[in-house]
């Protein structure tokens, strides 16, 4: 998970070791994105009030993985990452690498970007 500190302005990455989180960290330290991020990051948070009105967190599907496995074994065989795009609602894919006779899991996962509330309680 890689975190976005709206007061320092930087992203906190040293939770994970997921390779498309560090891609979207090279993306995000580009200045035109970074600056985008800074912009539109205090848009979409949500106030004390929102959150204590139970209003939800903004977020949105970046990528999709779809993990490939034997049926049976639990080794991952393949995985296909599929970047979410806006207006597309249902999305298909074929997989082409399949061999007759052999039964296959899948299972997808969605990689989503959240703006979240960093919030602390302190005795007065």
């Amino acid at each position: 998970t890689s975190y976005f500190d709206s007061e320092s302005n930087e992203i906190d990455d040293s939770l994970s070791s997921n390779p498309l989180v560090a891609i979207f960290n090279e993306i995000t330290t580009k200045l035109p994105f970074h600056q985008k991020l800074k912009t539109e990051i205090p848009k979409l948070s949500r106030t004390y009030r929102d959150m204590m009105e139970g209003k939800k967190a903004y977020s949105e599907v970046l990528y999709y993985r779809i993990q490939k496995k034997l049926k049976g074994t639990g080794g991952t065989l393949q995985n296909f990452w599929l970047e979410n795009t806006p207006g597309v609602d249902i999305m298909q894919y074929i997989d082409t690498q399949v061999k007759y006779g052999v039964d296959y899991d899948y299972r997808i996962y969605a990689y989503t970007f959240v703006v979240g509330n960093k919030y602390r309680y302190t005795k007065n």
